[in-house]
């Protein structure tokens, strides 16, 4: 059976590491963005990584 690759975000925010996950690379690229217009965030300063 084929698992499929799942990908967290990570990012330091209200002086917490956070993370979000474990999602599709798609849905992870949309969620980058997404919360980095919430936090005021470059887009940059949410990292994306492998959760498997």
């Amino acid at each position: 059976m084929d698992e499929e690759t799942l990908y967290e975000l990570h990012a330091h925010v209200f002086g917490e590491d956070r993370y979000w996950g474990a999602m599709p690379f798609d849905r992870v690229e949309y969620m980058q963005r997404y919360l980095a217009s919430v936090f005021e965030l470059p887009i940059t300063a949410i990292t994306i990584v492998r959760a498997n």
